[in-house]
């Protein structure tokens, strides 16, 4: 009788009719104590003692679990894989951070491809540390994701004193890992979260009339930056970041961003790579760049400033604190 590895090697690029057939020689069932108990032989890729804990203790059980995994295989999902499916809930396998590793592969590789953006990649990264915010899971099975457990989870959060905002963002990343989880069919569906409740923000917006008579109030040669971040809708990062080369045959093309931690000092790495079209910014909006190089590059964050605050006094206006730390949406915010 062929080998499970054999039959393996032979499903490669066979046709779907075809995998039905061969899949028939996959696994064998074997019995043990005396013909009580029964388990399923995929050597060398594992065997089935039980479905998920509960003992196989007759040959017909047996039969039937033999021929759904082998259809799964038919299916084209890995033999180890859907293996893991009928382990017990806890073994390693089965753990969180095993599948979270998985899944931040995926995501590597997609940000490798431009189909991810890097800044979320290491935001991720960062929650799936030995301390991050993912290390709750660090001991408990996929097949305890649920509504209790998410709500534990968040209060868990809470408790280490993040914002409603920071967890809903949490929450959120962690939501896509269990959505793909779902697609992997490695869960039969998708629990409800519980969502933090987050105060809706209530911008402060100045009327066409006031953002005039700022932009106005700052010298021409300086207004190149607040035009960019007042009728372009850049943030401030990317606009002090912005270099006269970034403007080319009527395109502002955005692929930089300068962190706010740095304003002063040193610009951050692009915000995509190179080549991917700035994909995660605002790419390429039409228009006049104002990228001067009084206005371009990380040494025009001191050109943000002087020349906003005055234009402010001007037009009878005062620069408003976030009370963060953080930098308003624009300069005259």
């Amino acid at each position: 009788m062929a080998s499970a590895a054999q039959v393996l090697a032979s499903l490669e690029d066979a046709e779907r009719a075809v995998r039905w057939e061969l899949v028939g020689k996959l696994g064998r069932i074997r019995s043990r104590r005396g013909g009580r108990e029964f388990f399923l032989d995929f050597r060398p890729y594992g065997r089935v003692w039980s479905n998920r804990g509960i003992r196989i203790t007759d040959e017909a059980t047996a039969r039937r679990l033999l021929e759904k995994i082998r259809g799964q295989v038919a299916e084209d999902r890995p033999l180890p894989e859907v293996l893991a499916d009928y382990l017990p809930a806890h073994a390693k396998p089965n753990l969180a951070p095993v599948w979270i590793d998985k899944w931040l592969d995926v995501k590597r590789r997609e940000a490798a491809a431009g189909d991810r953006s890097p800044t979320y990649l290491r935001e991720l990264e960062r929650y799936a540390r030995p301390t991050g915010h993912f290390s709750w899971w660090r001991s408990r099975s996929i097949h305890e994701i649920e509504y209790g457990t998410l709500e534990d989870w968040s209060h868990w959060l809470a408790d280490r004193g993040l914002s409603p905002k920071t967890r809903h963002n949490v929450i959120a990343a962690f939501r896509s890992f269990v959505g793909w989880l779902k697609r992997r069919r490695k869960l039969r569906e998708l629990p409800e979260f519980p969502w933090p409740k987050v105060p809706e923000h209530d911008p402060r917006v100045l009327t066409l009339e006031t953002q005039d008579a700022i932009l106005d109030a700052i010298p021409e040669a300086d207004r190149g930056i607040f035009l960019a971040l007042g009728r372009m809708g850049l943030r401030p990062g990317e606009a002090v970041a912005l270099q006269a080369s970034d403007y080319q045959d009527g395109w502002l093309h955005v692929t930089r961003a300068v962190r706010a931690a740095a304003f002063r000092t040193r610009c951050a790495r692009p915000r995509t790579t190179a080549g991917s079209g700035s994909r995660w910014t605002r790419s390429s909006r039409r228009g006049s760049s104002g990228a001067s190089r009084r206005s371009g590059g990380c040494g025009a964050a001191s050109s943000s400033r002087t020349p906003g605050a005055r234009a402010l006094r001007a037009a009878g206006r005062r620069r408003r604190s976030t009370g963060t730390g953080r930098r308003p949406a624009a300069p005259w915010a």
